[in-house]
């Protein structure tokens, strides 16, 4: 039993893939590979909302839309492919993967430094370290062809997350895609309804005195009329070790506020409201090659465009002289 997911199941289809992953719920040994064991169920909802076929079959889904999206994007899939799980949690996502990277080119980070150790128990494959919040990605530039988040973008602040995305098209090789979730506008039904009845629960609460304290920024009426174009933080924090309410709550991007933001950082390949249930929408974002770095420039600032090339004459002049 020497043999990886990897080495055994790259051929699979994606059904095949699937019941190989269901049926590690129970078996950890699957036609002769040793598979990802699962934590308990309660640190499974706790992290995910949901526990074993539920848990998974999210998680495929996911991966079944990055494994698109980076085909229809320019990237090859392969034996080379470097992949990065933000928000690794206890792996789940990372899992779903193996069957697409090689265990040496899978990474994962968490800022959890809890269920981090439980994430390395409980895989067999990959590298899993700890990122901390306001520092960098320990990696090089240029290392990774994928980095997938999800439900990580649908808690992080306004502040953290550009943070966070500035890093993630560091380290993304050019070209490299970044696929993440976000809450959609769907949630600001949820959010109205919870205002309108606090003692619903806990998150109903959290919303009603967010809203009450005047804690969410652009929030002057209900929720349903919030501009299309600002960025949704309900600063409630996390409970969770590294989750403050500084960094973590619950969020939602806009694609108008993406177009705005994040334009001049990198290509905005999809936005799309696909999960259903969890409220969830997908970005799919492209780091740029250089050449489509200078088409930016020149589509949006122009006047730099415009210094950019007398620069460029200038310099020619000088090694022609």
């Amino acid at each position: 039993m020497n043999t990886t997911p990897f080495a055994s199941f790259a051929t699979l289809s994606d059904s095949e893939w699937r019941a190989v992953l269901m049926e590690s719920i129970t078996t950890p040994t699957v036609r002769g590979v040793r598979m990802p064991s699962f934590p308990k169920d309660t640190t499974q909802v706790l992290f995910t909302s949901h526990k074993n076929e539920a848990a998974l079959d999210e998680a495929i889904r996911f991966r079944e839309l990055v494994r698109r999206a980076g085909t229809e994007y320019g990237l090859g899939w392969g034996p080379d492919t470097k992949l990065l799980d933000f928000g690794v949690g206890w792996g789940r996502i990372s899992r779903t993967f193996l069957k697409d990277v090689a265990p040496e080119n899978l990474h994962g980070v968490d800022v959890n430094a809890d269920i981090l150790k439980t994430c390395k128990e409980l895989m067999p494959y990959g590298t899993y370290t700890q990122c901390h919040n306001g520092k960098p990605l320990a990696y090089p530039a240029k290392s990774f062809d994928v980095i997938v988040a999800f439900s990580v973008f649908s808690h992080l602040s306004e502040k953290n997350h550009l943070a966070w995305l500035e890093q993630f098209l560091r380290v993304l090789k050019p070209g490299g895609i970044a696929v993440f979730t976000t809450l959609s506008r769907r949630f600001l039904r949820l959010c109205e309804g919870a205002r309108a009845h606090p003692e619903g629960g806990l998150f109903h609460q959290q919303v009603a005195d967010c809203a009450a304290q005047g804690r969410i920024a652009g929030l002057t009426g209900s929720f349903l009329d919030f501009p299309a174009n600002r960025f949704l933080y309900l600063p409630t924090g996390g409970g969770i070790a590294g989750t403050e309410e500084e960094h973590y709550g619950w969020a939602m991007i806009s694609p108008e506020y993406a177009r705005r933001k994040w334009a001049p950082l990198c290509e905005i390949c999809e936005y799309a409201d696909v999960l259903g249930p969890l409220d969830q929408a997908v970005f799919v974002v492209r780091k740029r090659r250089h050449g489509r770095v200078l088409s930016a420039i020149k589509e949006r600032a122009p006047g730099a465009w415009r210094g950019l090339r007398a620069v460029r004459k200038q310099a020619g002049k000088l090694l022609r002289g």
